[in-house]
């Protein structure tokens, strides 16, 4: 087992409801933007360091990937963004966003791929996906880093973005069912706490 940070965190509004954030909680999944109406060829087909770019420094709404931080306080900011304060508030339908934690200790074995990029495996909750779900993590400064060296792109805003943020990026890399292509499901089995707050307007 390769040493990652124990608590990874995200915090998530899906304010457009593209995502349906509300009810795929309680059905133990989160959707990535390629539910949305992504091509799940791109991640086969693409570099990787292309992606992780487009999504970091550019913008991609149908991204493969779901951002998460080792610092909490930047998860709470990228859930209630530029508002000045939260607070909890029960699991209803009534929150603003959610504050989820990860805990790779509930992770059954992970391996090491490149600098920066790891696979990992777990027990999920949708039964859809037993016996065990596999994920891939990135450490993306440490990931574009390296890449950088020897890449006649310039992943240098990427790279400042995910310094500041402390920014980890996973994508599902568990195939749909009779496909070999990758759910844009996120299977929770790994996410230990949910928190949902209110914004303070």
């Amino acid at each position: 087992m390769i040493d990652l940070p124990k608590l990874l965190y995200r915090g998530d509004s899906d304010k457009n409801n593209k995502r349906q954030l509300k009810t795929t909680l309680n059905n133990g999944f989160l959707l990535t933007g390629l539910s949305g109406g992504g091509n799940g060829r791109e991640i086969f087909q693409s570099p990787l360091e292309k992606l992780v770019h487009k999504h970091v420094a550019i913008g991609w709404n149908e991204t493969h990937f779901l951002s998460f931080t080792t610092n909490k306080e930047k998860a709470y900011y990228y859930g209630g963004g530029e508002k000045m304060g939260y607070c909890p508030t029960c699991s209803d339908d009534n929150w603003d966003f959610a504050l989820l934690t990860l805990d790779t200790s509930k992770f059954l074995h992970n391996t090491q791929i490149e600098t920066g990029v790891y696979k990992a495996s777990y027990y999920p909750v949708c039964l859809e996906f037993l016996p065990s779900y596999t994920v891939i993590l990135i450490d993306i400064a440490t990931f574009l880093k390296k890449i950088q060296q020897t890449c006649n792109d310039n992943l240098s805003k990427s790279i400042y973005n995910a310094e500041r943020d402390k920014e980890w990026l996973i994508y599902p890399a568990t195939p749909m069912r009779d496909s070999d292509e990758f759910t844009s499901k996120f299977d929770m089995g790994c996410i230990v706490e949910k928190e949902y707050l209110k914004t303070n307007i």
